[in-house]
């Protein structure tokens, strides 16, 4: 490293936040190169994570912008994907986000003396079933189950979000979530936050994992299951099984973590990815009976070289593509005063952070193509945060890009 970049701020986490952005434009360029398409399709056809930060919202120079504290930077006037399924990046900015959203929310719903309950909801699946197979048939038990008369006795609500089932319940959010297991296969699973009052299922205790249990449980964890046997998802050999892990209830706390975790990158495998050893394990290997792991995750072991990795990806995204990363019940946001706000915005870059960041020079169309054609964008952001405090930083931006492909770098 040249000695004239001296650091401003030197420590651990901005570190691991400069390293982190390396990571997630290289998970990005590999999710590009999954999901692009050789047939001679037109540009504007291919999947929208193909294009994402590789060209400019509109005519003219775009700002780098630095945060003050060195950890980050980014190129402001980049047009992005949005798309929370392909890209990691996206993915981050959008769950971020959804995640002070939800936190507002449990903030004002505890204020008015409300609870929340995380319900978790799954099913057996196998290895070779395919997401075409499984999630049609999961959705049809979920609307089966909401539409029982034994969950709109309890949980029903209107939808101006004016509590009437004896639950109070004043809506919910839900977050559909699938990992990839070498045993079994693709694993499906819902969560559901319940904004309503305490006490609503009756509960009296939880186990040291913040499991609730009552009668009022056991009755609804009767019912998914029937519910999953009618949509062919259950069946004999397997009902034991569903009757004791298809459901789960949590409430209060256990509650109150997912939602402080939720959106951060723990929940795409982000974070794991930096330390874990699995992409530089053998192919056979990664694969194990136990393991589980996220469809980034697996983006990264295909960047490794895992086929399969790559085809499993592939097809996840093709199967959540459109869909949205939370669902709220009709009203629940304005009952909470939260802004409608689509992913695609959500993902975008905004203007500058006052107090936070800081432009530290420009670049034009033609040095972010460069940059992207060399695979360079995450470590010229990460460039730019580290030594982004320096004096005339604009020339050291022009002589970092020139440098792209030259073997300086």
């Amino acid at each position: 490293m040249n000695s004239r970049y001296t650091r401003e701020i030197d420590i651990p986490a901005q570190e691991a936040s400069r390293a982190s952005m390396v990571r997630k434009d290289a998970l990005r360029r590999q999710a590009q190169t999954i999901m692009h398409v050789n047939d001679g399709r037109d540009h504007n056809d291919q999947h929208r994570v193909c294009w994402c930060s590789r060209h400019v919202v509109t005519e003219g120079l775009m700002p780098v912008l630095r945060r003050l504290d060195g950890g980050k930077a980014r190129v402001g006037s980049v047009k992005t994907c949005g798309s929370v399924w392909a890209c990691p990046v996206c993915a981050a900015k959008v769950a971020e986000l959804r995640r002070q959203e939800l936190t507002y929310a449990m903030v004002q719903h505890q204020a008015q003396g409300g609870y929340a309950y995380l319900l978790t909801f799954t099913f057996p699946h196998y290895k070779g079933q395919t997401l075409a197979e499984l999630l049609p048939k999961f959705t049809i038990a979920r609307q089966r189950f909401q539409s029982s008369k034994g969950w709109k006795k309890v949980f029903d609500v209107k939808t101006d979000a004016k509590a009437s089932g004896t639950a109070g319940r004043v809506g919910s959010v839900n977050s559909m979530e699938v990992t990839y297991g070498g045993g079994n296969g693709w694993h499906p699973h819902l969560h559901m936050l319940i904004f309503c009052k305490p006490g609503a299922f009756n509960e009296s205790q939880a186990d040291e994992q913040g499991r609730l249990t009552s009668a009022a449980i056991d009755y609804f964890k009767a019912d998914w299951v029937a519910k999953l046997e009618k949509a062919g998802l259950v069946d004999s050999t397997n009902r034991q099984w569903a009757l004791q892990y298809g459901l789960d209830v949590r409430g209060g706390q256990k509650a109150a973590e997912y939602i402080a975790k939720w959106g951060h990158e723990e929940k795409w495998g982000l974070s794991s990815e930096l330390t874990s050893s699995h992409a530089k394990a053998g192919k056979r290997e990664v694969w194990g009976a136990r393991d589980h792991y996220t469809p980034f995750q697996m983006l990264e072991m295909s960047a490794a070289g895992d086929s399969h990795a790559t085809c499993a990806f592939r097809e996840f995204v093709t199967a959540f593509d459109g869909k949205r990363m939370l669902t709220w019940t009709r009203g629940l946001k304005d009952h909470f005063g939260i802004a409608e706000m689509e992913d695609k915005e959500a993902a975008a870059e905004q203007e500058l952070e006052l107090n936070l960041e800081h432009p530290v020079g420009f670049i034009n169309q033609d040095q972010l193509t460069r940059l992207v054609t060399w695979g360079a964008y995450g470590k010229f952001l990460a460039f730019a945060a580290e030594h982004g405090h320096i004096a005339n930083f604009q020339q050291e931006i022009d002589d970092w890009i020139t440098a792209c492909g030259g073997g300086v770098r």
